[in-house]
């Protein structure tokens, strides 16, 4: 046979872990205990929220933790006192007001018109430096919410945020959310989605509307006049984190003529992941750990 420069395309396969959800507990499945009722701050701690597991209101204001194991109609699901909703996936959901001007108290004496709720959660492992993350929820309006909103967001950080009042968080999140058509859909669950490339030691989530009670967009709906409470009050289900750094295009051409142009295949460094190559005829001729990896066809 001539030994002449020959092209040969790759089948190959990589074998890559799960794709793994970063974020612990996010589908709000896993409690220390069932809700009792709506979150109070008059009642004994923990407040109903923090009976989710690694989830908290990180402000004075009492988000919810909602789960069908409760036979209170303030945490029931999915009946429950802001209406009627069933949970994206499992048995439980959280739900906060996003906007709400019907005053506000803290533990500062705060006696402003802002009652902003925000749900923080946590991060298995903290993020890793330039690599890219995609932030995955579902968000939902209740029933009994009187205004939508455009806009909300989500902020990453190092350390746990936290105010003693219930005003607006002063924070710009890295992500953010906006339907020009607002967000008022009361029956189906609203995917919200974003990349994050991560400065690196990121453990926390927060997610809620960083905008005041002067520059939230809002959009009166109200379905019950008798009742006004000029909130915007969301439920929120289906977090997720997944690092997607690996998810990157990569060359199926391998020519090893030892013209300096593709004689070797490479992939990028995944710690922990290994690549596995077949023949066509489903025969494994290589299988290695995907650091340094370079492959020149030969062996």
């Amino acid at each position: 046979m001539n030994k002449i420069a020959f092209s040969l395309f790759l089948l190959f396969t990589i074998a890559l872990k799960a794709q793994e959800n970063l974020l612990i507990n996010g589908d709000f499945e896993e409690y220390y205990a069932c809700p009792e009722n709506e979150t109070y701050h008059l009642e004994p701690p923990p407040l109903e929220i923090e009976q989710c597991i690694g989830w908290r209101a990180p402000t004075y204001g009492t988000s919810d933790y909602l789960n069908s194991c409760s036979f209170a109609m303030g945490a029931s699901v999915p009946i429950n006192n802001l209406g009627y909703q069933k949970p994206f996936s499992g048995n439980g959901y959280l739900g906060a007001l996003f906007y709400s001007n019907t005053g506000g108290t803290g533990l500062d004496g705060y006696n402003g018109s802002m009652w902003w709720e925000y749900t923080q959660g946590e991060f298995k492992n903290e993020l890793k430096k330039d690599y890219l993350y995609e932030i995955v929820f579902y968000i939902s309006l209740a029933d009994g919410s009187d205004y939508a909103i455009k806009e909300f967001g989500a902020f990453i950080s190092k350390d746990r945020t936290s105010s003693i009042n219930t005003a607006c968080l002063t924070l710009k999140p890295q992500l953010i959310f906006y339907n020009d058509n607002y967000f008022r859909d009361t029956i189906n669950w609203i995917k919200m989605e974003g990349l994050y490339r991560a400065n690196g030691g990121e453990k926390y989530i927060t997610i809620g509307n960083f905008k005041d009670n002067i520059e939230t967009d809002t959009l009166n709906i109200l379905k019950f006049p008798d009742v006004q409470n000029y909130i915007s009050y969301f439920y929120i289900d289906g977090a997720a984190t997944y690092d997607v750094s690996m998810e990157q295009e990569i060359s199926n051409v391998l020519t090893p003529n030892n013209d300096g142009f593709n004689d070797y295949w490479f992939l990028p460094d995944l710690p922990g992941y290994k690549v596995t190559i077949y023949n066509r005829w489903g025969a494994q001729i290589l299988s290695s750990e995907i650091i340094n990896f370079r492959w020149d066809g030969k062996n």
